[in-house]
């Protein structure tokens, strides 16, 4: 992607190399020069996104992710009612699901899918239980560079930050990487 933007750039600016000067890896100075030659034509709002996504490879996913301490989720084992009332004031569309403490982690609730459930009169334990996605982690130490391709990979915009040990560090979501390109 990186590449495609570069070369589009360049092309835009009348830098691109001819046929046999040609090299399909471009060096990271490369592309800030490039974006520094194209600075008076590009607005600069587009320059900051271009460094953002340039930087993402030199930022870990612990520096952005909201630690363990900050994650809110749902005890599976919480009384219904209580369950009830912390999904009503919730304000996010994904929440891992866990039994007594996040070390038990059970799996992420994307809470879109519990409005038609409610509708149905039919939301229970049992039913919770089953709308349950399986949890994505994400080992400690993963540049956002590689993450933002993990989670166009796999499909995914949540995930566990994990240790070497598989103790939950944290949280990462796509919209935390979408904002350090756009800072």
């Amino acid at each position: 992607m990186i590449n495609t933007i570069t070369r589009g750039l360049l092309w835009f600016s009348n830098l691109l190399p001819s046929r046999e000067e040609k090299n399909d890896n471009i060096l990271p100075q490369e592309l800030h020069l490039a974006i520094k030659e194209v600075s008076e034509v590009v607005p600069r709002r587009h320059l900051r996104i271009l460094v953002g996504l340039l930087e993402l490879e030199n930022i870990m996913v612990e520096e952005v992710m909201p630690p363990r301490n900050e994650i809110i989720g749902l005890n599976i084992n919480d009384p219904w009612s209580k369950l009830l009332n912390d999904l009503a004031n919730i304000r996010y569309k994904q929440l891992p699901i866990y039994r007594d403490s996040l070390d038990q982690i059970e799996g992420i609730l994307k809470v879109r899918e519990v409005l038609p459930l409610l509708l149905q009169n039919n939301f229970n334990k049992e039913s919770l239980r089953q709308i349950i996605h399986k949890t994505y982690f994400i080992p400690e130490g993963t540049s956002l560079h590689i993450q933002l391709l993990n989670f166009q990979n796999h499909h995914q915009r949540f995930g566990l930050v994990v240790n070497e040990y598989g103790d939950i560090q944290g949280l990462l979501t796509l919209k935390d990487i979408l904002k350090e390109i756009i800072h």
